[in-house]
């Protein structure tokens, strides 16, 4: 005989109890060393009557799968079933209490001796459980990649705080005025912000600076990446990337900034992850310079970055397969 009330703690592990006070008083009050068999009949026809006069259906329904409990541990598997089987014309079909409940029915036919009826219900409640583990695995995977990323899959972290970690800033005062303005459309989202990208980047190259180039890309790029133009984007942060000094620090966060545009973009996947692996290593050779310089704490910072950056990479991959 299986523990039907190990299995009844199932019923209410995703979806709350649906008992009333009164029809929980009523199932606790069978539970009682001391309840003698006269007194259990009387409270489960109690908890029954009180839960089938409730607005909630699904109330009488789980009063059924409680009293059921009780009538298979007392040997009455005939009327267990019945309350069983009613209680699975009133559950939801495939939900889980459905599911747990055809899952009971099964082995309380099994023990009458219905071996093919008892399968029938297994087999109901196995399907009604793989799609819930499905469901909860996509749910798993989800929040697996989500903490996986986080940090590293934020491209107003990796812009605010990534680029400029070390101080490094090329912009001149008339183009850090621009760059202002740009930040305040960027935040309304305002179309004209490609106006002013205009102007902030026909600024930078008239003083023929690379790195303010490359850094007013890196600016353009992440606006045009709010704004939703990821062509556009990709094409800032690519320009960014072969006008930064190679192997740099500022060249390595436009390189994974452009993997982040190059992910959303159709069929740019493998480009996206190039990119990525590209930013990897260079974050590995910086993380190198700074230990042989004794510079704890940016060692610290690259290494944090880095775990960050190829669990995000692994994860991507998994899910683009």
């Amino acid at each position: 005989m299986i523990d039907l009330e190990a299995v009844l703690q199932w019923m209410n592990e995703f979806e709350p109890m649906r008992l009333s006070q009164a029809v929980r008083t009523k199932v606790e009050a069978m539970n009682a060393p001391e309840v003698t068999k006269s007194r259990m009949a009387v409270l489960m026809n109690d908890a029954l009557n009180t839960a089938r006069a409730s607005a909630d259906r699904l109330e009488y329904a789980e009063a059924l799968v409680y009293t059921a409990v009780k009538r298979y541990q007392h040997n009455y598997r005939l009327t267990a079933s019945q309350n069983l089987q009613e209680a699975l014309t009133i559950f939801p079909q495939n939900s889980y209490k459905f599911g747990v409940t055809a899952y009971m029915l099964g082995w309380v036919l099994w023990d009458m001796e219905e071996r093919e009826n008892a399968q029938s219900y297994w087999q109901q409640a196995r399907g009604i459980f793989d799609t819930k583990r499905a469901f909860l695995q996509q749910r798993l995977d989800g929040m697996q990649a989500d903490i996986g990323t986080a940090g590293v899959d934020d491209m107003s972290e990796v812009y605010n705080d990534w680029l400029h970690k070390w101080g490094e800033k090329y912009l001149r005062e008339q183009s850090a005025q621009l760059v202002e303005i740009l930040e305040r459309k960027r935040r309304r989202r305002d179309v004209t912000a490609y106006d002013t990208i205009d102007r902030l980047l026909d600024s930078v190259f008239r003083t023929k600076e690379y790195q303010a180039e490359a850094e007013a890309c890196v600016v353009s790029g992440y606006t045009c990446f709010v704004l939703e133009n990821y062509p556009l984007a990709e094409a800032y942060f690519t320009r960014a990337v072969a006008t930064y000094l190679p192997g740099t620090h500022p060249q390595a966060v436009a390189l994974w900034m452009l993997g982040m545009v190059q992910w959303r973009i159709a069929g740019e996947f493998g480009r996206a992850a190039q990119s990525w692996e590209r930013a990897i290593t260079t974050f590995e050779d910086l993380a190198v310079v700074e230990k042989n310089q004794n510079r704890h704490n940016r060692f610290e910072w690259y290494s944090e970055k880095l775990a960050l950056m190829r669990s995000a990479l692994t994860l991507k991959l998994q899910t683009a397969l």
